[in-house]
């Protein structure tokens, strides 16, 4: 048998390139329907809303052989997931003839709910048991938002592609399944964050008299009530319960344990922010946390990364939240870089309003200044840049950025041209700056920037 991190891999490349394949989907999603799953699941696992490494074992078996068997899947990637190499005869025997009879809940429903702070958007639920864990997994009740994890892990494959997927541990999950089946795990907390999303009512309601909340996810973004639960904290211990559920299940028993729930309603930005304390105090990557935060200086960045006038905007989805992501994707430059970039400007980022006009005036500077370098120096030869100059490395954005700030605030788009041929011609200086490193001396480079104007 083959491992299954190899499946797993196989499985990601093949859902990055299908994520809009709808007659695939929706065929797979009548295959899950049909034997009592939720048929939203496929669909679920192509957006990433559902991590492989969270699915039972049947799940995942029915979703392998399913897409197999599929006539709407090329022959090459069929071959990568071929059932016999990562299943044993028995276990497709099992997975072929796998039916669930009972009727797929539609719902997520938390008793013995109590407001935390008073709050009509925060909850506590006393006991969630890992079986009616197990059968909101089985519906599809519960997301997984990469968004909102604490730190994505990228991957590159045999043709270069990057592939950003969960960060799950599989021997954590392992741990804690066969605690729960012991009925030794302890009780412990997860988060569940209800999506807030603009323009967009959650489906939720709470009495208060029963002590009851209902939610009832809906994945559907065209439609008014568009619901997502979250699980940003515990993860593991969710994925671990359902498969410890699964084993005693195969054995015809039930588990006993459970978990308690805080229960929120909060934007990714919001949730975020939440997930950046939890961290600071898990000794989680300290970058990924600072890039997480909900401070003006993030806010700037994201306004850089996600302004989607690419024409004029080189930095258009090319900040990594770390150097760790930066070094999977080749992205041009870290939140880090320019967060210190943005601090050197001075720009008055507390006021919104003239951000959104400043930002798109001097990522149009610097797109000119990396045009100019790229179309008039290099007659568009952007490996030759990357190999005999330091003008593309990754601590070098940040400095265009403060190279356009000045321009902009001395007026001097006029002297673009020249700067870059000063540029060049220093080229032996910028080395001293290490501008290809995780650790590159900004502060000098910011200042031989002021002297080149």
């Amino acid at each position: 048998m083959k491992d299954k991190s190899e499946l797993f891999k196989n499985l990601n490349l093949i859902n990055k390139h299908n994520d809009y394949n709808k007659k695939l989907i929706m065929s797979l999603g009548k295959t899950f329907g049909e034997r009592g799953l939720a048929s939203s699941t496929p669909n679920s696992i192509f957006q990433n809303i559902s991590p492989l490494d969270g699915l039972t074992d049947m799940e995942l078996g029915l979703f392998v052989t399913s897409l197999y068997n599929s006539k709407d899947l090329d022959k090459e990637a069929k071959e990568t997931i071929k059932p016999s190499d990562y299943f044993t005869p028995s276990e497709i025997d099992i997975i072929d003839n796998f039916k669930i009879e009972k009727k797929i809940l539609r719902e997520l429903v938390f008793e013995s709910i109590d407001k935390v702070h008073n709050s009509d958007f925060e909850w506590l639920c006393g006991w969630w048991s890992f079986e009616d864990m197990y059968d909101a997994h089985l519906a599809n009740l519960t997301s997984y938002n990469i968004k909102t994890q604490r730190e994505a892990t990228y991957k590159r494959t045999q043709t270069g592609e990057i592939l950003i997927l969960p960060t799950i541990n599989p021997i954590a999950v392992r741990e804690i399944g066969e605690l729960a089946y012991n009925d030794k795990f302890k009780p412990n907390l997860i988060t569940i964050n209800i999506r807030l999303i603009k323009g967009k009512t959650p489906n939720i309601k709470h009495d208060e008299r029963s002590r009851k909340l209902i939610i009832t996810p809906e994945y559907d973004f065209t439609k008014p009530n568009t619901t997502f639960a979250d699980i940003i904290d515990g993860q593991h211990r969710f994925s671990g319960a359902i498969s410890g559920v699964e084993k005693r299940r195969k054995e015809g028993k039930k588990t006993k344990g459970g978990l308690f729930v805080y229960i929120m309603c909060a934007t990714e930005d919001e949730a975020n922010a939440i997930i950046a304390k939890e961290a600071k105090r898990n000794e989680i990557s300290t970058e990924h946390t600072k890039s997480i935060e909900n401070t003006d200086y993030n806010k700037i960045v994201s306004m850089i990364n996600e302004d989607k006038n690419k024409k004029n905007n080189i930095l258009y989805n090319e900040v990594a939240k770390t150097y760790k992501e930066l070094e999977a994707t080749e992205k041009l430059t870290t939140n880090e870089f320019l967060t210190y970039a943005i601090k050197h400007t001075g720009l008055d980022i507390s006021n919104s309003y003239k951000m959104k006009i400043e930002i798109p005036e001097i990522l149009e500077i610097m797109n000119d200044i990396c045009q100019t370098i790229i179309q008039e120096k290099f007659s568009n030869d952007i490996e030759k840049i990357k190999k005999e100059t330091e003008l593309f490395k990754h601590g070098m954005f940040a400095g265009y950025f403060v190279l356009a700030t000045k321009i902009k605030t001395g007026n001097c788009e006029n002297k673009i041209n020249d700067i870059v041929d000063s540029l060049i011609l220093r080229n032996d200086k910028l080395k001293e700056f290490n501008l290809g490193t995780k650790n590159p001396k900004l502060n000098k480079l910011c200042e031989f920037i002021e002297t080149i104007i």
